[in-house]
């Protein structure tokens, strides 16, 4: 699918869509507790989706809102352009693993940090594809150290596309589902 290709953005896309750390999703409860001022004085927090975004939370929330609702394309350049992509994830529910977002993220080349669940290793390594945080301060933690190490990240974020690409495509699990019959 469109999702597993490198995403190359041109400057007035990285200029508009890109930031230190994005979010794309929609307005619940968990979402505005995790993100109401859950970054440093001069860290860019964009936050992209429904414009209810702009009502919530406080003024420090609602001044991150950039836009939306957006397209599946301008989601890909938010993706592509932002140095960490958020994904917030519903905590409960039957979700044990990654969502669509998560792999578009990924698909894109872009680096992703999001919620833990316990199947999330079945598809990336931890620590060295992609990152998963536990509580708001691990998640303020990791924002520090991954915006300190962009080399880090950047190399990161390219060994979760390049596994995407090889074993996550959804040809991969047709081919899998056919092997199981």
């Amino acid at each position: 699918p469109d999702f597993y290709r490198p995403f190359h953005p041109s400057a007035k896309d990285q200029e508009r869509f890109g930031g230190d750390v994005s979010f794309v999703g929609s307005v619940y409860p968990f979402r505005i507790f995790l993100l109401d001022g859950l970054t440093e004085p001069g860290t860019d927090l964009r936050i992209w989706g429904r414009p209810n975004w702009k009502t919530v939370g406080t003024p420090w929330l609602q001044q991150r809102y950039r836009g939306g609702p957006i397209t599946q394309d301008e989601k890909l350049k938010v993706y592509a352009t932002s140095r960490i992509n958020l994904n917030l994830q519903h905590p409960g529910g039957s979700i044990f693993g990654l969502d669509e977002r998560s792999f578009g993220i990924i698909g894109t080349g872009g680096f992703l940090l999001v919620n833990h669940k316990r199947d999330i290793e079945k598809y990336f390594e931890l620590g060295e594809e992609v990152d998963t945080y536990r509580d708001r301060e691990d998640l303020q933690q990791k924002i520090r150290l991954y915006l300190s190490q962009p080399e880090k990240t950047a190399k990161m974020a390219h060994k979760a596309m390049e596994r995407a690409q090889r074993e996550h495509t959804h040809r991969n699990r047709v081919a899998r589902l056919i092997d199981m019959v």
